[in-house]
């Protein structure tokens, strides 16, 4: 017995779950945790005489790099292994 493929309107599906996706990250930007590790970095550089000026560049770089890993791994999965 084979498995049901389901499928609803790719489009309509797809630009509501991106919206979703966006709004909560958004929404996990702001978390104490961030603010607090941005926070103390800056401080420790400030106190060592170095320039802070684009440590939340480098931050958002590297946590939405690991993002993008992580739903590409996800995409992907199912499709694992080829073949």
């Amino acid at each position: 017995m084979s498995g049901h493929r389901f499928s609803v309107g790719a489009q309509v599906f797809g630009t509501g779950l991106g919206l979703t996706a966006y709004l909560l990250g958004v929404r996990h930007a702001f978390d104490a945790d961030h603010i607090a590790a941005i926070d103390n970095t800056t401080r420790r550089f400030l106190a060592e005489g170095r320039p802070p000026a684009h440590l939340g560049f480098w931050f958002a770089l590297g946590h939405s790099s690991v993002v993008v890993l992580l739903s590409l791994l996800t995409a992907l999965g199912p499709a694992w292994p080829p073949g």
